[in-house]
């Protein structure tokens, strides 16, 4: 949860003071920050992917996204004949997880609709790749209640390229929502989906 925990603590601290600058004498510097906001959201057609982005626009349309993923699935290596053993709580079956960690620099299209516009995104990700490994095991006897296979887990890191093309709808200036299409490009698993995601911050400034 701490990535979660840090990037709406930043949000909070700069969408505030973006708010005050606002508020102030007319007469100041204009706030160079258009926008800053959270986007979290679900992806498809990775049912357990999940992923939440931290982005700041300048009034130049050019900004930086930081972003974190987590996809947990069933792993992939899972013998025809795996049984659990005996499972009470939780999910039974190993896993493989990713976790991804990207920045990402931002290109944004305003339309003369106010409430939308369009972007792009590029940059390198950091990831963390966990998957599970079996070894078969005899039973020890017929009231052995473990699993046939012992499971361990290898980590792999790796570096890759992070894309994302969204379209967005900045409803109000607090609330909206965006559809992205999304690609990452790496070593051991690479992926590519389409997310929908709900946005929450300073979407844009007041209108005229």
């Amino acid at each position: 949860m701490k990535p979660f925990t840090l990037l709406i603590f930043i949000t909070l601290c700069v969408s505030s003071h973006q708010v005050y600058a606002n508020t102030t004498d007319s007469t100041h510097t204009q706030f160079p920050i258009t926008a800053i906001y959270l986007d979290a959201g679900v992806q498809t057609p990775f049912d357990n992917l999940t992923g939440l982005n931290l982005n700041v626009v300048s009034k130049l349309e050019w900004g930086a996204s930081l972003s974190y993923y987590n996809y947990i699935q069933s792993a992939t290596n899972l013998p025809v004949d795996y049984h659990a053993g005996l499972c009470i709580f939780g999910n039974c079956i190993p896993i493989d997880e990713l976790r991804l960690y990207s920045f990402r620099l931002i290109r944004e299209f305003p339309t003369h609709i106010f409430w939308f516009r369009m972007g792009t995104e590029a940059g390198f990700s950091y990831l963390n790749f966990s998957r599970a490994n079996f070894v078969p095991q005899h039973s020890s006897g017929w009231l052995d209640f473990s699993s046939n296979y012992t499971t361990s887990y290898k980590k792999y890191e790796s570096i890759g390229l992070s894309l994302r093309a969204k379209i967005e709808f900045p409803l109000c200036r607090f609330v909206g929502c965006e559809f992205a299409i999304i690609t990452n490009i790496n070593k051991y698993k690479s992926f590519a989906g389409v997310e929908f995601h709900i946005t929450t911050g300073l979407l844009r400034t007041r209108r005229d």
